[in-house]
């Protein structure tokens, strides 16, 4: 029948847009977001932000590629301090990507002299925990001071690991912490997959 022929094609139009859906990423370089505040938006996903983490914003380009706002702890830094970014509604994420800048005076100068502990928890439970103890530039040039984090090699492969939060816990001296382009993804909670699936007009 050809109304059972089309139900089958729509469902497998739905199962592609899911699966489509499941891949997007998204950036977050902050600009759009509100100064100053304790929790930003991104694809229609709230993301609060903990303990000291802000949105900065200045016209003075201190983000990666000299962007004027991403999220700090400049108001009250301290050595083992732990902040974090964490979906507001418990919604799951995967972590693909960020740039971050580690600083052991406030953040004047972007600084190697510390470490950074980056926990992703889902429901409170850990689910991936990196030690990140090098790779960190000490200099403005050539991306203002910040460094790369790919969630797909440092500490293993995490990037496709379900969290709703994710920690950072600066350790040695580091007192400051800048994050700046926050790339995630929707993470996808369907517990199916689709093996085969055949359809024939009659």
């Amino acid at each position: 029948m050809k109304s059972n022929f089309m139900k089958q094609v729509i469902i497998l139009c739905n199962f592609a847009i899911l699966a489509l859906s499941a891949n997007a990423q998204f950036t977050e370089t902050f600009e759009s977001q509100t100064p100053n505040a304790n929790s930003f938006t991104s694809n229609s996903q709230v993301f609060t932000l903990t303990n000291n983490f802000l949105v900065f914003s200045s016209r003075d380009g201190y983000g990666y590629q000299r962007s004027n706002r991403f999220i700090y702890n400049s108001t009250n830094v301290g050595v083992n301090q732990i902040n974090a970014i964490k979906t507001s509604s418990g919604g799951r994420f995967t972590l693909k990507n960020l740039w971050l800048v580690g600083s052991s005076d406030g953040g004047n100068n972007p600084s190697i002299d510390g470490s950074l502990i980056i926990t992703g928890k889902l429901g409170g439970v850990v689910q991936f925990s990196i030690n990140k103890t090098t790779g960190f530039t000490a200099f403005y040039a050539p991306n203002n001071g910040y460094t790369y984090l790919d969630f797909s090699t440092d500490g293993g492969n995490n990037s496709l690991t379900s969290i709703d939060e994710v920690d950072f816990q600066l350790q040695g001296n580091f007192n400051y912490i800048g994050i700046d382009n926050f790339t995630w993804a929707p993470a996808s909670v369907l517990p199916m997959s689709l093996l085969s699936y055949s359809a024939s007009l009659r």
